[in-house]
This record gives C-alpha cells, sequence and structure tokens, in this order.
C-alpha cells in the first residue's frame, strides 16, 4: 500500500468552515429564541386581555407590564436578526478558497510525483513485457506451426493404414484454449481492439 499524502490545507479549510457554521449557528439559535420569547409574551398579553373581559378584572397594570417586556423582546429580536445577517456575511479570516487551490495544485503534483508517475512507470513496462510475451508466443506458434500441420498427416495414414481405431489429432500446445484466448485479449487489448 502506497503513503497517503494528506491534503492538510483543505482539512483545514474544512475545520474552519465548520467552525464558522457553528459559529453562525449561535446566532441563529439567539434569534430564534429571541422569536420565541417575543411570541411567547404576545400570547401572555391576549390571554391577560381575553382573561380580564371574561372575569370583568381590570388588568391595565398587568397588560403594561407586559407591553414594556414585549417591546424590549422585539428591541432584543431585531438586534438578534441584524447579528444574524452580519454573521452570515462575515467573512472568515483564516484560509480562502484560493488558498485552498494554490495548495491543491501542489498537493497535486506530490501525488502525480510519488504515486501516479511510478504506476504509469510500471504499466508501461507491464505493456512492454506483455508486448513480448504475446511477440514470443506468436514466433513460437509460427515456428512450430509446420510440423503440427504435418503430423496431421502421420495421425491420418496411421487411421488409414489401421494402426488406430479413431482418427486422432496432433496437440497443439498454441491451440489450448486459455492461453490462446489470453493472448488473444492481450494481443487486442494492446492494439486498441478490446472493449476491457
Amino acid at each position: 500500500m502506497t503513503n497517503f499524502i494528506e491534503f492538510n490545507t483543505y482539512e483545514d479549510y474544512l475545520t474552519q468552515n465548520t467552525e464558522r457554521a457553528q459559529a453562525v449557528d449561535k446566532f441563529r439559535q439567539r434569534e430564534r429564541d429571541a422569536l420565541q420569547a417575543h411570541a411567547e409574551l404576545k400570547a401572555e398579553y391576549e390571554k391577560v386581555i381575553a382573561d380580564s373581559v371574561a372575569s370583568g378584572k381590570d388588568a391595565t397594570k398587568q397588560l403594561d407590564a407586559l407591553d414594556a417586556k414585549i417591546a424590549e423582546a422585539e428591541r432584543v429580536y431585531i438586534r438578534r436578526q441584524q447579528e444574524l445577517a452580519v454573521a452570515h456575511a462575515a467573512k472568515p479570516t483564516g484560509l480562502k478558497t484560493t488558498d485552498v487551490i494554490e495548495a491543491q495544485r501542489e498537493w497535486a503534483g506530490k501525488v502525480d510525483a510519488e504515486h501516479v508517475a511510478p504506476f504509469l512507470e510500471k504499466m508501461q513496462k507491464a505493456r512492454e513485457l506483455i508486448a513480448e510475451a504475446v511477440g514470443e508466443f506468436n514466433d513460437a506458434e509460427r515456428e512450430y506451426g509446420g510440423y503440427i500441420e504435418e503430423i496431421k498427416h502421420v495421425y491420418k495414414t496411421a487411421r488409414a493404414n489401421g494402426d488406430t481405431r479413431s482418427l486422432m489429432y496432433p496437440v497443439n500446445p498454441f491451440n489450448r484454449t486459455s492461453v490462446q484466448q489470453q493472448a488473444d485479449k492481450i494481443e487486442d487489448t494492446l492494439n486498441g481492439k478490446g472493449a476491457n
């Protein structure tokens, strides 16, 4: 297994963005909390009015106190909305996208030098070795092929003379299905004919 080359700048960028998102989420939660507090006070205000009407009791002091709380809650909610908008718009002070892009180019060069280039070199050597093996196989097949054709006549003569009971064929080591098929596939691949 090869040594994995860390892309630390990108990992740092992701961490920075996660931390930024968490910070923005805190402002978002503060805005939600302020909205909820405001809504609860308004609901309490409306309930006091409804209870006052139902009971006939004067609730002016309670309503005035709630009105002040509602005004303060609305002011806090508006401020929280503004804080969230500023938090969203704030640019990170650390790594920028351009820093990641520049670092990626350097990182890609290291990956290429340490992993891709040696792999391609090995692939080229393997291709040359396979091409050499296929060539040697084909040369041997051509060299011995004439003997096999000639020996076919010996087999036919043996059958015709009654030396054998059935028609037999000479063993052709080059027609072994697996060897021939592999050689053909490799040759097709080297010649760009093979799909795989």
